[in-house]
């Protein structure tokens, strides 16, 4: 990828948190999320406008992608906690009917 070690960091934390989150590890990817953060902000501070525009794009595009994903992972489960809802409701009432019979 580059040749900065800083990058490479970076590059690896996304690349952790793209394992856990296929591993559904949420507790492990919020850590690597804060942990990447950190490592950012410490990235900037010490290079500022010495970081290679080209890397700093690259790596953005992973994060774009790998928020894409996480999005695409909460929309799903939402999906599966409506259908959960939707059954327990119709339980209910089939229980309620079954009780007036």
């Amino acid at each position: 990828m580059t040749n900065d070690a800083g990058l490479e960091a970076l590059y690896d934390s996304l690349e952790t948190l793209r394992i856990a989150l296929g591993e559904e590890d949420h507790e492990l990817a919020q850590r690597i999320v804060a942990h990447h953060d950190q490592q950012v902000r410490e990235y900037i501070a010490a290079n500022g406008g010495q970081a290679p525009a080209s890397a700093l794009r690259s790596l953005l595009e992973m994060q774009q992608s790998l928020t894409a994903d996480m999005a695409e992972l909460r929309d799903i489960a939402a999906t599966h906690l409506r259908a959960g809802h939707q059954s327990v409701r119709a339980a209910s009432a089939y229980n309620q009917t079954e009780s007036l019979a």
